[in-house]
């Protein structure tokens, strides 16, 4: 991302759980006191473990090999942009990728569904750059790709 400054302040991996989410800085105080940007993370990881709890309980994430996600604010509400990458029957192959939202961790309807930002298609395909020169899904887990987050 030459030239680019980042837009995102943390990056969450949870490998037992095949999902890589990143916190975006566009709306950040819907998570917290801006003045200390330890807690804004802290309670964005939460909700992120909590709504992920709610997807994997009601089987929502079953038939994806991962997930990435992207957390955000929007109007005073805690955001979520997931996207579920299936169909990978030989490493690294071209995954089929479905979408969806979370607002205060309830999906949102497919009418009103705005899913992503330019930040965030940047990220995707840097994502899937990287994804392809890893020799199996559980090496890709393991790390992120460097430079996308702030002060890396």
């Amino acid at each position: 991302m030459a030239g680019q400054k980042p837009k995102f302040v943390a990056c969450f991996n949870y490998s037992d759980n095949n999902v890589r989410a990143y916190l975006h800085n566009f709306g950040l105080g819907v998570f917290g006191d801006l003045k200390d940007l330890k807690w804004p993370i802290e309670a964005a990881e939460t909700h992120l473990m909590n709504t992920l709890g709610k997807l994997i309980a009601k089987g929502d994430t079953k038939k994806y090999s991962y997930m990435l996600a992207f957390l955000w604010g929007n109007a005073g509400a805690k955001m979520i942009d997931w996207f579920g990458y299936s169909g990978i029957e030989e490493w690294p192959g071209n995954p089929e990728v479905s979408a969806w939202v979370t607002r205060e961790g309830i999906m949102v309807p497919r009418k009103n569904l705005e899913i992503a930002c330019g930040d965030g298609l940047i990220v995707l395909g840097e994502e899937e750059r990287y994804r392809r020169r890893t020799r199996s899904l559980k090496e890709y887990l393991e790390r992120s790709p460097k430079g996308l987050i702030k002060g890396e």
